[in-house]
């Protein structure tokens, strides 16, 4: 038989141990000890006792979504709930199209030929620091619907140096299609 094991007034995170609730009967014949427990936040919250052991349970899942909100709200512009940001949007595409192999764009045009976002703006401040005053720039002069990252060596990766924002038709210029390397290295400008 195993041994009662006595968690009264033991804290676990945010979480402190109030009284066992006995065992909960599964349907597959197991049994596991249930406690009450009362988090830092005001709820009570049931919990296995190998869960609590185990350290996997900190909070009655207070902790998980305040770390989700300040991943989410540090920066402003990937809002949970709501319609995240244009330039969000525009930072998240372009991640993706480099790196989710999934994606159709990937294997043709992005990431499966070699075009790849830097280190720097794979984090999202990064880019917002390197790109937004001149992404507000463009929206105010050619409207937000016409305002697209747009790389300036078509064969080059996103990075600073490479990167403008530029209308619709002038990024539709800009194609692989339309150059050829030859014209399209040596070209150094950056956020314009």
């Amino acid at each position: 038989m195993a041994k009662k094991i006595d968690l009264i007034n033991k804290r676990f995170g945010r979480l402190i141990a109030i009284k066992s609730l006995g065992r909960k009967i599964y349907p597959s014949g197991g049994k596991i000890t249930e406690w009450l427990c009362y988090c830092d936040c005001g709820k009570e919250h049931k919990v296995l006792l190998t869960t609590l052991l185990r350290g996997e349970v900190k909070s009655c899942g207070c902790l998980q979504r305040e770390l989700a909100a300040k991943k989410l709200f540090k920066h402003g512009m990937a809002k949970k709930g709501k319609k995240r940001t244009r330039f969000y949007q525009i930072w998240a595409g372009m991640k993706t199209r480099c790196t989710n192999k999934k994606r159709f764009y990937y294997k043709l045009y992005y990431g499966g030929i070699g075009i790849k976002v830097c280190d720097e703006w794979m984090k999202f401040e990064n880019f917002k620091n390197d790109m937004y005053q001149c992404y507000l720039e463009h929206i105010e002069k050619f409207g937000i619907k016409n305002t697209t990252i747009d790389r300036i060596d078509p064969y080059g990766n996103y990075k600073k140096e490479n990167c403008r924002w530029a209308t619709i038709q002038e990024q539709n210029l800009n194609q692989r299609r339309h150059k050829n390397k030859e014209e399209t290295s040596g070209k150094k400008m950056s956020c314009l």
